[in-house]
C-alpha cells in the first residue's frame, strides 16, 4: 500500500539519514487527547417516543418466562407509563459516559507518525506539506515495516483514521482517541503509526519540536513530489541529493500542479 508523508525541509534529513521521524503526541494539535482542557458541559437530552418504547420492550423481554406468560406486553406498557420518569433516568444515565481521554503516560511515552492516501490534496498540501513550499514522499508500508506488530523489539500498531462525530467513551478499547477524528477530515485519508519514542537512533530538535528519528529501509520510498509552490532551494539540494546518493538515484520525481478548469492538483512526472 502507498502512502505519503509531506514534509518541509526535513525531507533532506529523512533521506540522508534513512530515518522516519517519528514525533510526540502533543505534535498532533489534537485539544481531544487532553483532560486538561475545558470540557463543554453535557447537553440535556430528551427521550424520544420511540426510545421509551423500544427500553420498555427490552424490559419486558427480560422478564422470566413465568412472569411474561402472566403479563401481556399492552398491560406491562400501560404499568410502564407511571414509572416514565424513572425510565427515563436509566436512559439518560446509560448515555451519560465520559470522553475517552489518553494517561499522561501515553502522552509523554509514545509517538506518532502520520501518512495519508491522498498526494492531491489541496488541503493537505497547504497544512501538511508546509503550504505547498514542500514535499510529499511516497512510502510503500509494507516494505517500510509499518504492517509489522515490533519495531525493534518494542511494539507498534498501524492503523487507518476513522472519522465520526461521536468521541470514543470511557470503556473503549486500546488507544481509540489516537486513530478518531471528527468527520470533516475524512478526505485526508490518514493512518498513524504509533511508536515507543525511545525506539529512534537518533533525537534531533526541528522547528522548536524534538523529533525521535527512525531507520527504515530506503528502498520503501519509491516517489519524491515536489509541491506547486516548492521551496527552490528545497527543490535543488534534493534533486544533487538524489544525483548523487546512490540509495535514491531510481526514485521518481513528480511536480505538483494546478488544473487550468478545476479546483485540483495533478501530479506530472519529472522523469
Amino acid at each position: 500500500m502507498k502512502l505519503y508523508l509531506y514534509a518541509d525541509k526535513l525531507s533532506i534529513t529523512i533521506l540522508r539519514e534513512g530515518k522516519l521521524p517519528l514525533r510526540g503526541l502533543a505534535g498532533l494539535h489534537d485539544p481531544f487527547l487532553s483532560p486538561e482542557l475545558p470540557l463543554a458541559a453535557a447537553p440535556v437530552r430528551d427521550i424520544t417516543q420511540a426510545k421509551f418504547m423500544a427500553e420498555v420492550k427490552r424490559q419486558y423481554d427480560a422478564l422470566p418466562e413465568e412472569l411474561s406468560s402472566l403479563v401481556t406486553f399492552e398491560y406491562y406498557l400501560q404499568q410502564a407509563k407511571h414509572k416514565r420518569k424513572e425510565i427515563e433516568a436509566i436512559l439518560l444515565q446509560g448515555a451519560a459516559s465520559e470522553p475517552l481521554f489518553l494517561s499522561p503516560r501515553f502522552m509523554l511515552s509514545l509517538g506518532v507518525i502520520s501518512l495519508f492516501e491522498s498526494v492531491e490534496s489541496v488541503a493537505l498540501w497547504r497544512f501538511q506539506g508546509d503550504r505547498h513550499r514542500g514535499v510529499a514522499l511516497e512510502i510503500d508500508s509494507g516494505k517500510a515495516g509499518l504492517m509489522e506488530g515490533h519495531y525493534q523489539g518494542s511494539p507498534q500498531t498501524f492503523k487507518k483514521v476513522e472519522y465520526c462525530d461521536e468521541r470514543p467513551q470511557t470503556g473503549a478499547f486500546g488507544f481509540s482517541p489516537l486513530f478518531q477524528c471528527a468527520t470533516e477530515f475524512a478526505g485526508e485519508g490518514e493512518w498513524r503509526l504509533l511508536r515507543p519514542l525511545d525506539t529512534g537512533q537518533k533525537q534531533i530538535q526541528w522547528d522548536g519540536e524534538a523529533l525521535s528519528l527512525c531507520k527504515f529501509p530506503s528502498n520503501a520510498i519509491s516517489a519524491i513530489i515536489f509541491g506547486c509552490a516548492v521551496d527552490p532551494e528545497l527543490r535543488d539540494a534534493l534533486t544533487q541529493l538524489l544525483q548523487v546518493d546512490m540509495r535514491y538515484r531510481q526514485l521518481r520525481t513528480f511536480q505538483m500542479k494546478m488544473s487550468a478548469s478545476r479546483f485540483r492538483l495533478n501530479a506530472e512526472p519529472l522523469n
